[in-house]
């Protein structure tokens, strides 16, 4: 489709329109007030296999609207063991770099470009000539953060570089939050 086709516009327009339906609802319903700690981990457990199942797309679909993606790493770690923490928060961190890949690059291209600003717009070159490692140390020294997977959205970057590099970059932090926060509650409980 070509960038000015009507029929592109539409489609930008309704997804658009749905995911800004779904975060009024989830804050008008005042669904956001029953998030506890305690009351999500319980409910998880008693979802049994579904549990990882929902949080892995929580994590996908809620991530990308803003919460820093240390908070659903922190959540499985109270949740799961460290193992399955760890490749429980991949799945979800995943999940969520590709929900906002794939949002910025169909959906909301031009609106993105024109509100990042000039400084960020710059690394774009980088990411056309070395996009490996580019978006990998992009992960590394900024994570999750929302203007890198603008950036990395709206660029022409193919998709095997930017998944791989994503999870190589992203892989170290998640590991220490997991297994940092398993060894304070090890100290803690001793």
């Amino acid at each position: 489709m070509d960038v000015d086709d009507p029929k592109r516009r539409i489609v930008q327009l309704c997804l658009g329109a749905v995911v800004l339906a779904a975060v009024v609802w989830f804050f008008a319903s005042g669904t956001f007030h029953a998030i506890r700690p305690e009351r999500v981990r319980d409910e998880i457990l008693r979802l049994g296999a579904w549990g990882p199942l929902i949080f892995v797309l929580a994590f996908t679909t809620i991530q990308p609207l803003g919460p820093s993606s240390h908070i659903f790493v922190l959540a499985a770690s109270l949740v799961w063991s460290p193992v399955e923490a760890f490749a429980l928060s991949m799945a979800g961190i995943m999940g969520s770099q590709v929900a906002s890949f794939v949002f910025y690059r169909y959906v909301a291209r031009d609106w993105a470009r024109t509100h990042l600003p000039a400084g960020i717009l710059a690394y774009e070159s980088r990411l056309m000539e070395r996009p490996f490692r580019t978006v990998f140390l992009m992960r590394i020294f900024t994570f999750t953060w929302h203007p890198t997977s603008i950036l990395i959205g709206i660029s022409r970057i193919r998709w095997t570089p930017m998944l791989a590099a994503t999870l190589l970059g992203l892989a170290p932090t998640v590991a220490f939050d997991v297994w940092f926060l398993a060894g304070v509650r090890v100290w803690l409980a001793s």
